[in-house]
């Protein structure tokens, strides 16, 4: 069967069609390294041998990232990955950066809808946009508001300062967020997970308004799946922060952490569930301020 590339023109709807059937694997090669790695995937590989032979070499994907200025550390697990997690990586790009989702659309600014959260969250109550500081309901504030006027930076694992723009500010009522990532979707594949253990990371920033006393509650786990249980040390599957703001106490911002990294073979999910609320059950948004929540996995160590 030949190899025949197709293309419209824009004016007359005609069909350019390239016979390719005789044209060597370099020549191949250098198209495809030149396309989508959706086209790639979902069609390419059908059209003949000679194309899906090329698809499934290993070094195919390194060239296609490193065109893109991807460079993943080969070196740690590039002979140990079969094509399916090579492919994987390549085009989900799933270390450093961040699984969920959330966003924020200055376009919209002044409405609910300028925060754009994860699909994945399921949130207890629904965020409001409002300048009246005197309900129940989790607030959006752009910038954060804290007593005494001054917006907080927070300091990065480099030393930097960093300005936290935007944030939800809780009040009495709790809020309760919580996500559900399958690691798989993201490029972490059963390989990846069960032979390299990449570290997950799980953060938020949380921050405190000085006049009122406010608590704030992390919980992460990762787990194989709903109804099987791994058998192993729990404190290497789950855990747990709170974070207690007496009244008076300094405002700022704050990172709470969680890191996964000696999980045992069989991890394919985590779980993430945040709770905030003031301690005082004052109207208005007086609880936790949160920030910047993000879920992402380091670069892989050794096989093991």
């Amino acid at each position: 069967m030949g190899n025949l590339a197709f293309a419209n023109t824009s004016d007359n709807k005609t069909n350019i069609i390239m016979d390719l059937s005789r044209a060597s694997n370099n020549d191949i090669e250098a198209i495809l390294l030149r396309m989508s790695a959706k086209d790639l995937l979902i069609s390419c590989a059908l059209v003949s041998h000679q194309w899906h032979h090329i698809l499934s070499a290993k070094s195919f994907w390194k060239d296609w990232a490193e065109m893109r200025n991807y460079h993943p550390p080969w070196h740690k697990f590039f002979s140990t990955l079969d094509i399916h997690s090579i492919r994987q990586v390549v085009v989900r790009r799933p270390f450093g950066r961040n699984f969920v989702h959330d966003a924020w659309d200055m376009s919209k600014l002044g409405t609910a809808q300028c925060f754009v959260a994860d699909s994945r969250w399921e949130i207890n109550s629904e965020i409001v946009w409002t300048d009246d500081n005197s309900g129940h309901k989790p607030r959006i504030e752009i910038p954060p508001c804290f007593f005494d006027g001054q917006q907080k930076t927070w300091r990065t694992e480099d030393g930097i300062e960093e300005p936290v723009n935007e944030c939800v500010a809780i009040s009495y009522g709790s809020l309760r967020k919580r996500i559900e990532i399958k690691l798989a979707d993201e490029g972490l594949t059963d390989e990846i997970l069960d032979n390299f253990t990449p570290p997950i990371v799980v953060s938020e920033l949380v921050a405190n308004r000085k006049d009122c006393a406010s608590t704030y509650r992390i919980r992460s786990n990762i787990h194989k799946g709903l109804q099987q249980m791994i058998i192993t040390d729990a404190k290497l599957l789950r855990a747990e922060t709170e974070k207690r703001f007496d009244q008076w106490e300094e405002e700022g911002w704050h990172k709470i952490e969680h890191v996964f990294s000696e999980y045992p073979k069989g991890v394919r999910f985590l779980v993430v569930e945040c709770l905030g609320h003031d301690s005082q059950f004052w109207a208005g948004n007086y609880g936790p301020k949160i920030a910047k929540f993000s879920v992402t996995a380091l670069p892989v160590k050794s096989t093991k």
